[in-house]
């Protein structure tokens, strides 16, 4: 079965049309230079299951003003590829249904906009370069191995993801302001999430269901925000990495949220002051950490593991301390909970309601603040400030097999709560 339209409105134009032969598919070839162009190109292609059948090709190039091309493609190896340049307004919106499909597309204008939706099947990829002010692009693929690039270069640029099944691969980099990335939902297994935003006002969020994924969020800009999440209730995911960096950065917010085995979830905040960092993992032998050198910051992390670990070091290398951590921590069996702070005047508080965990809380500054809440049995806590520093511990009545130690030199006080 094959079908070909294709409806033009253009002054200039090249057209190839070969439909010719039940072996072949449509392949077209469109030029134009004109304003307000607009393609509409529908091929149908089934090869019945001969493997040899050529696929079918698309190809437009418009220059100028106000560009449309529109199209869905059906069959096998189909390939697509779109250039619009030098225009302002132009919008590319393409459908695939079959195997092994290509599109290509890039843009170079203003309100230039992506949109493709869907592609179903295995081996499909997408690739889309748009340049200049307020680009969008929107892909959906429901498959094996797809991949999705989109890079974008300008200002008010989004991108919207949504990836259904195994071997997929995301990329997404943006420059400019105002930038916004979102890959809702990533399901499956072996996806790999790569975003990179440089500008002010980014966002970032992933959603991320299944196992051995890897996600990355760079930004670099002011008031950025990234938010990741790895598994649902009912549904946990493991062997997934996650990694957040946030350079150059004020008011940066970060927020990781994990459920399942052998994760590891990592924030970086560096060069900046006033940012946030959230984690939050629930599950078996994950690796939690939260690292910042600014002033002002807030980092915390929320442990509901057996037999991991958590860190955050704050080391107020920009402005000299008043920063803010906290680890809670709630499984058993061996977890590990650690806090290094330097600075001025840090605040680090640790909560451990497991069973036989270790936490430890290093403040290498003076006028400290750290606070010590054990609620469970056998855990141990060991505590170093520096100069004119304030400790207070808090043991449950209830608790036994208890152990702290705290180190301080002159002028410092503890306080020891049972």
């Amino acid at each position: 079965m094959k079908a070909s339209f294709i409806s033009i409105a253009l002054t200039s134009t090249v057209l190839t049309l070969a439909t010719a032969g039940a072996a072949l598919a449509d392949s077209q070839t469109i030029n134009q230079t004109s304003r307000t162009n607009s393609v509409s190109i529908q091929q149908v292609y089934n090869n019945a299951g001969i493997p040899s059948a050529a696929p079918n090709i698309a190809t437009v190039n418009q220059n100028g003003l106000y560009n449309r091309v529109s199209g869905t493609q059906f069959g096998n190896q189909n390939v697509v590829s779109l250039t619009q340049k030098y225009g302002n307004s132009n919008s590319i919106a393409f459908s695939q249904n079959g195997g092994d499909n290509t599109i290509q597309a890039t843009q170079q204008g203003f309100s230039n906009s992506l949109n493709v939706v869907k592609q179903q099947g295995y081996g499909n990829t997408v690739a889309s370069t748009q340049i200049d002010d307020a680009n969008t692009a929107t892909t959906s693929q429901i498959g094996n191995d797809n991949g999705i690039t989109v890079q974008q270069t300008g200002d008010v640029n989004s991108v919207n993801v949504a990836q259904n099944g195994g071997g997929n691969f995301v990329s997404a980099k943006q420059s400019g302001f105002n930038n916004s990335f979102s890959a809702p939902t990533v399901f499956g297994y072996g996806n790999s999430v790569n975003s990179v935003q440089g500008g002010n006002s980014n966002k970032a969020t992933a959603y991320v269901s299944g196992n051995d994924n890897a996600v990355s969020v760079s930004q670099v800009g002011v008031n950025n925000q990234a938010s990741v999440n790895i598994g649902s209730q009912g549904s946990s995911a493991g062997n997934n990495k996650v990694d957040i960096a946030q350079n150059n950065t004020t008011g940066a917010k970060a927020t990781v949220s994990v459920i399942g085995n052998s994760n590891s979830a990592s924030v970086a905040q560096t060069y900046g002051y006033n940012s946030k960092a959230a984690i939050k993992i629930n599950g078996t032998q994950n690796t939690a950490s939260v690292t910042s050198n600014g002033g002002y910051d807030t980092a915390e992390i929320n442990l509901l593991s057996n037999y991991s670990n958590a860190t955050i070091q704050q080391t107020g290398y920009l402005v000299s301390g008043a920063n803010n951590a906290a680890i809670n921590v709630s499984g058993q069996g061996s977890a590990r909970a650690a806090i290094i702070q330097k600075g001025f005047g840090n605040t680090g508080q640790i909560t451990d309601s497991g069973f036989s965990n270790s936490t430890t809380l290093t403040q290498n500054s003076n006028y400290a603040q750290a606070n010590i809440t054990q609620a469970g049995n056998y855990n141990a806590v060991n505590v170093t400030q520096g100069y004119a520093s304030r400790a207070a511990v808090t043991f449950s009545p209830t608790t036994s097999g208890q152990t702290y130690s705290v180190v301080q030199p002159a002028y410092s006080s503890i306080t020891v709560t049972r």
